[in-house]
């Protein structure tokens, strides 16, 4: 062995036998302290600046600590097996038969704490690469089994007996209005329509079917028989939808702004100009009944009709009773009356945009309830 490698390990025997009060130095325990100043100078590798005197002195040191490890090996490796029994701090022996009760005696004092420096010492680059640390249970990751096979979960809905039921739309009432002859009337449409109910409405009779083809069918009835009734309310589908269409010329023709909504699909029922009743003018804005027939919904995506950029809206209706310009009645309009005409002005069968009297009236009569007020001195 060299001298100098011999000295370097009588010092540490020395030191060994002060800090083991006088016993002998194993070759176990030098293994334990070549490895405990081998992990030190590993760590002093790593904070010097590569390449420096210290560093250097430092990689001496180490490879000087490697010749040493792997004396201390070749010589734990002659001495023999551990007297412990199945002792995981010493190798198998070579010789069985060379063993001593010193050596078991120390074994079993031997500080066994860390079993990762028992380890045959690597270079500085493969401690390096495979340092490891140990890390607190609460901050490591669970370990996560992945399924072999995805089990499906069955889920019930305990409602899917009922089934999805579309609720009935309620269906206006027909009012027809009493006349002499309204009992045979009845007698016709209940024998032709058996689930026909009829009310009492005051001066109407209500009277309401139990599908939308009757109603129609009964529609087509009086008219026919010509017989004075009314629509208080219509149907989803018959009830046209009504938008403003603004940024337009006051001078626009009618007929042009229909023919620019047919072009792009949608079927128009009627278009008037809005007026300014009390100062009786033309406005810029024009009020459309659209047909809810196809696409009709589309028609708040317009942007662009008859060549300029309009605004199309919902049109808000008014929150007051409605007045039917026909029979001058309320709760219906013009389009579902079939009542006769009469004018508001002079109470005559005509209609008021008919009647002669053009001027001012002093004090106007209501022709529905008789009595004198000037709620319609305007006219």
């Amino acid at each position: 062995m060299d001298p100098a490698l011999q000295a370097y390990l009588n010092e540490w025997m020395e030191a060994n036998e002060k800090e083991k009060e006088g016993r002998p130095p194993t070759p176990m325990a030098r293994k334990l302290e070549v490895t405990k100043r081998l992990r030190n100078a590993r760590k002093r590798l790593k904070k010097d600046v590569p390449n420096s005197e210290i560093a250097k002195k430092v990689l001496m040191e180490i490879d000087t600590l490697n010749e040493a490890m792997a004396c201390v090996d070749i010589s734990i490796a002659n001495t023999g097996r551990c007297p412990v029994l199945n002792c995981s701090m010493h190798p198998t022996a070579r010789n069985s038969d060379t063993r001593s009760e010193g050596e078991a005696s120390i074994c079993t004092d031997m500080d066994t704490s860390s079993l990762a420096d028992e380890q045959d010492p690597k270079t500085p680059e493969e401690a390096h690469e495979n340092d490891f640390q140990m890390v607190l249970p609460c901050k490591a990751a669970k370990i996560t089994h992945q399924e072999e096979e995805n089990t499906t979960i069955q889920t019930a809905n305990k409602f899917s007996q009922l089934g999805v039921q579309d609720t009935p739309r309620n269906i206006p009432e027909i009012n027809l209005k009493v006349t002499i002859n309204s009992n045979l009337i009845l007698k016709e449409i209940c024998q032709q329509f058996p689930n026909t109910e009829n009310r009492l409405r005051k001066e109407f009779i209500g009277i309401k079917t139990n599908t939308e083809l009757n109603r129609e069918k009964i529609i087509i009835l009086l008219k026919e028989k010509k017989l004075e009734f009314m629509l208080t309310y219509e149907t989803y589908e018959s009830r046209p939808l009504k938008v403003v269409i603004r940024h337009l010329p006051r001078e626009m023709d009618q007929q042009e702004i229909t023919q620019s909504l047919e072009e792009k699909g949608f079927k128009i029922e009627r278009i008037t100009q809005m007026k300014n009743y009390r100062e009786k003018t033309l406005l810029p804005l024009y009020l459309a009944d659209i047909k809810k027939i196809g696409n009709f919904a589309n028609i708040y995506n317009n942007k662009e009709l008859c060549y300029f950029r309009v605004k199309i809206e919902p049109y808000r209706k008014r929150t007051k009773a409605i007045i039917c310009f026909n029979c001058s009645g309320f709760y219906h309009s013009t389009r579902n009356c079939h009542m006769k005409p009469r004018c508001i002005k002079c109470n005559g069968e005509h209609t008021t945009r008919d009647c002669n009297i053009k001027e001012k009236i002093v004090e106007p009569t209501c022709i529905n309830c008789g009595e004198k007020f000037g709620g319609l001195e305007r006219l």
